[in-house]
């Protein structure tokens, strides 16, 4: 009984052990879906920053162009 009780007990620590490890360890799903988020906000601020340098380039392009036009 008593070799009973301590398997017992040693089930429980390693489960209550086991439960503390994965808490510290395993991310939630509410977390994956918060840094996912975050992640693409970041990758859509990259995209409007490269959407307003592809613009400005176009703008330059077409003026230097455009001024080659009217000057020949």
């Amino acid at each position: 009984m008593k070799v009973a009780e301590d398997k017992a007990d040693r089930a429980a620590a390693d489960l209550a052990q086991h439960r503390v490890h994965s808490a510290e360890t395993f991310a939630t799903k509410a977390g994956l879906q918060e840094s996912t988020a975050q992640l693409l906000r970041a990758i859509e601020g990259v995209g409007n920053r490269i959407d307003g340098v592809h613009e400005r380039l176009d703008r330059v392009f077409e003026s230097r162009t455009s001024g080659r036009r009217t000057s020949t």
